[in-house]
């Protein structure tokens, strides 16, 4: 690099103004493919110029004459751009034998002190600064839910994308959405008035079957709609004697007429029979002794429809 930082000097300084005193043109630098062509393609240049007449013919160079070739000593260093001798070797000694040759560059008590500092990069982490930021479990890069895509909790659900589909997602019916009513398109309350008391619902007064308070019903209806009353009856007058033709009579009214004549059972301590079964009651006979008095109760169980 110095070699052609010196060659430049002796072009622009040296051989270009010597073509020009001499009544030359300077050739064109971009005609020669590298420096050393076109620095002697100027020197052609100077000499063609000399031989033309320029400055006259002369009969020595530096005392020599003939096909003079040029020698150490022709020209100073100064004359062709050059330092003087011992000038480089001067400074490469003087760049060893300096104390800090390269000030851009740390020094040994530089780097001695950097690492012997309690905190030598005080502007960066530390290893307990990286651990910290590691086991941080409540958000160390201070991310907003926005940024995180997330709901905010000050929103109460407002933010939610579609509504519809997250009740969907949620597996929410379209109750979710009906407002507490009698009306339509709402949902009833827990204690709705329509609705009834399910620890109730065998107890002796309710209306199971749309049949009268006063029927004692057992269980629900069957396929073919019938059902089972039962009860209890007394004797219509006391006996003084047992006999086959000593008996009392019963008329019996069922509390819920049926739609036709029902099935009927009778039993008790003492025979009994029944007759004239009709939609509305049936006739029991009991025979027994004195004993039978008429507060002696006949059970009775009807299934029909």
């Amino acid at each position: 690099m110095a070699a052609t930082n010196r060659t430049e000097e002796l072009i622009n300084t040296i051989l270009i103004p010597a073509i020009q005193n001499l009544g030359g043109t300077v050739p064109l630098r971009d005609r020669v493919s590298n420096l050393e062509d076109y620095q002697f393609a100027l020197m052609r240049q100077i000499v063609a110029r000399l031989g033309a007449g320029g400055a006259g013919a002369v009969a020595s160079v530096f005392s020599r004459s003939g096909n003079v070739v040029a020698q150490l000593g022709d020209y100073t260093p100064a004359q062709v751009g050059a330092d003087p001798a011992g000038s480089a070797a001067a400074a490469i000694v003087n760049h060893i034998s300096a104390v800090n040759p390269h000030p851009v560059y740390a020094t040994d008590d530089d780097l001695t002190a950097h690492t012997s500092a309690a905190a030598p990069h005080s502007g960066h982490a530390t290893t307990a600064d990286l651990n910290n930021h590691a086991t941080n479990g409540d958000n160390p890069h201070a991310v907003s839910a926005a940024q995180a895509g997330a709901l905010a909790i000050a929103n109460n659900l407002s933010d939610i994308n579609d509504a519809a589909v997250c009740r969907t997602n949620l597996g929410l019916g379209n109750v979710a959405t009906r407002n507490i009513g009698q009306a339509a398109n709402t949902a009833a309350a827990g204690n709705d008035s329509r609705f009834t008391d399910a620890s109730n619902h065998f107890a002796a007064s309710l209306n199971v079957h749309g049949l009268p308070a006063a029927a004692n019903v057992l269980g629900n209806r069957n396929a073919a709609g019938e059902y089972v009353q039962r009860g209890a009856a007394t004797p219509n007058s006391a006996l003084s004697a047992y006999s086959l033709t000593h008996y009392r009579s019963i008329n019996v009214t069922f509390p819920n007429a049926f739609s036709a004549a029902p099935r009927v059972l009778v039993g008790g301590n003492f025979p009994a029979a029944v007759q004239a079964v009709t939609a509305t009651g049936f006739t029991c006979f009991i025979w027994g002794d004195s004993t039978l008095t008429t507060s002696f109760s006949v059970y009775w169980t009807a299934i029909g429809a």
